[in-house]
């Protein structure tokens, strides 16, 4: 029998298998838990023990029913090729702190779907070697609480394997409203460097719905939508009233003269007075809810101290309060919101001398590199020393009264470097899945990511071309960075592939929602007891284990195990308190 010599395992969605790794902690069967409305996954391992080539396996799954007879049609699962990268130089140097496999290999990373993997004849087991099948299982809105069980069946030829499949739904609504705030940018212009040339509305079109329908949400609504600040006033109300959408930049203010940088604060009034302009049509036409200003943001000067220019920061946001304050004065009806439109500035470091009032021109949305902000920092802020997580709590009680307030965000680029949380192909999974845990326990609005289709590279001679499916060297030795989308052209498919990184960062989108939810029933529970419960020490309780330094993932091969183990805690929370079952108590007392 063809399946005797090969292997079969399960594995979770934070493990990354090499393909020639021989690794342990394999299951023999699927077991999956969520709220209604989210996508889990999972994986299979399938390693051949012969000594030839085995082509053409397939995959189904069956119908997953419950001992009542309520059943998540089979049409629910998706199914991926999980395509091996190689990595020939590790994107990390090896010292006594790395946590990362370190090794050259063949990393899983771009899912292809799989009747696009068949069509390329790309669903083959190679002698000796790991082939991994992604599933994504999307649990409909309206399922029941409950066990649901079935089984995915391997087939090759006319032999069959199955693995058992075992999901968990809670009786728990995943928000259709995104609260995971993020800023991936999509460089609009780079995908037709991937796609073959094509690069019209359309295109970019589906690059930016691929990200929204993952809980992801893209920096900049699609560039081939307008021509003009009239034409973008006009574009973007389809993403203000997309409750999907949490954030999306305004055009670039930012302009060059000698050395200096600077923001021409006409241009961006003349920016926000198109969106006046845009917004009373809109009242005028009965629309007396839709807000173009709530969502928008201006990306200021890009990593000043990076580029030597912290000294054109201050002017910077106060040419952008002026600009805000003047069409506030044109637009009273509309002042309010516009005074709270946001500006990031992304830096390397965290600034505490660029604090301060806007008069004075102090930074509005803090958004720095991740590590910055680990427990072992220190700053000299308000006339002392502070952690990092003592900096946060200062600047959200927005001392200096801000119109906008203070906000404060993650930036990822290619810093930090692991044991950081990194989006290399070839660190460890999880780091990704952590992230928005970190960012819940330390309150962190929300996460940059400077680019999602970075279909080019930086070498010696400059910024070249580079096919990213032989390639995935960025710059240096970062392997992944600035791409987590793959071109779909290479398959036929008329928008971008998607990455075993990406769902991880889509799965961690979801858990943030589920800490959402956590603060909102903990509102009313706490109501009925006369007693405040924090949501985020809750959520910090359970990340305890699997990090050290707030921001360091812990890897010591369990951290799967207590990462699926606390995270099924937290869901049991979240319907007990949902359904005001007596269990919350002691639930809540068994976390803490």
């Amino acid at each position: 029998m063809l399946f005797e010599t090969i292997k079969m395992n399960a594995v979770p969605d934070t493990r990354r298998i090499r393909r020639s790794e021989i690794f342990t902690g394999g299951e023999k069967e699927i077991s999956l838990c969520g709220i209604r409305g989210e996508t889990v996954s999972a994986q299979i391992i399938l390693t051949s023990l012969r000594d030839f080539t085995v082509a053409e396996y397939r995959v189904k799954m069956s119908d997953l029913v419950t001992e009542e007879g309520d059943a998540i049609p089979s049409s629910a699962a998706e199914f991926f090729n999980e395509k091996y990268i190689k990595i020939w130089n590790p994107s990390f140097e090896k010292t006594a702190e790395r946590t990362s496999p370190l090794c050259a290999d063949e990393y899983p990373d771009a899912l292809i779907p799989m009747e696009s993997a068949l069509a390329a004849r790309e669903n083959i087991l190679f002698p000796g070697l790991n082939q991994g099948i992604w599933i994504s299982l999307a649990l409909p809105e309206n399922a029941k609480k409950g066990v649901y069980k079935g089984k995915v069946t391997i087939s090759i030829g006319e032999e069959n394997a199955e693995v058992p499949v075992t999901v968990r739904v809670f009786g728990v609504q995943m928000p259709k409203e995104l609260h995971a705030r993020s800023l991936y940018e999509i460089w609009y212009y780079l995908i037709g460097l991937g796609e073959n040339g094509k690069d019209d509305l359309a295109l970019e079109e589906k690059y930016y719905e691929y990200l929204v329908q993952r809980r992801i949400n893209p920096t900049s609504v699609p560039v081939k939508g307008y021509k003009n600040y009239t034409e973008f006033a006009d574009y973007l109300v389809r993403f203000a009233k997309d409750e999907r959408v949490c954030d999306y930049r305004l055009p670039s203010v930012v302009k060059q003269e000698g050395e200096r940088l600077y923001v021409d604060s006409d241009e961006a009034k003349a920016v926000l007075c198109a969106l006046a302009e845009k917004q009373k049509s809109l009242r005028a036409a009965g629309d007396m809810t839709t807000d173009l200003f709530a969502k928008g943001f201006w990306y200021t000067i890009d990593e000043p101290d990076y580029g030597d220019h912290m000294a054109d920061v201050p002017a910077a946001e106060k040419a952008l309060i002026r600009a805000k304050e003047e069409a506030a004065a044109l637009y009273p009806e509309f002042a309010e919101s516009i005074l709270k439109v946001r500006h990031v500035m992304v830096t390397q470091f965290l600034h505490p001398e660029c604090a301060g009032s806007d008069a004075a021109g102090g930074i509005q949305t803090w958004c720095v590199q991740v590590h910055r902000l680990a427990s072992d920092q220190k700053y000299a802020a308000d006339g002392k020393e502070m952690s990092a997580r003592e900096f946060i709590g200062w600047r959200r009680k927005n001392p200096d009264n801000k119109a906008a307030g203070e906000d404060i965000w993650f930036y990822h680029c290619n810093q930090p470097e692991n044991p950081f949380p990194t989006d290399m192909i070839d660190d460890n999974l999880i780091a990704l899945r952590l992230l928005t845990w970190m960012q819940f326990s330390l309150d962190v609005s929300g996460i940059l990511s400077w680019c999602v289709n970075y279909y080019q590279k930086y070498s010696e001679i400059g910024v070249t071309p580079r096919n990213v499916w032989e390639d995935p060297v960025t710059i240096g030795r970062c392997n992944g960075d600035g791409f987590l989308l793959y071109p779909g052209a290479r398959y036929g498919i008329d928008g971008p592939i998607g990455s075993i990184r990406l769902e991880a960062v889509r799965a961690s989108k979801q858990d943030y929602e589920c800490f959402y939810l956590l603060g909102e029933l903990l509102k009313d529970f706490g109501a009925d007891r006369k007693k405040r419960y924090d949501a985020r020490k809750i959520v910090s309780s359970l990340l305890s284990p699997l990090v050290h330094k707030d921001v360091i993932p812990v890897i010591d091969g369990k951290e799967s195990e207590v990462f699926a183990r606390n995270r099924e805690k937290l869901l049991s929370l979240l319907e007990a308190l949902a359904e005001k079952d007596g269990r919350a108590a002691d639930l809540l007392k068994n976390i803490d």
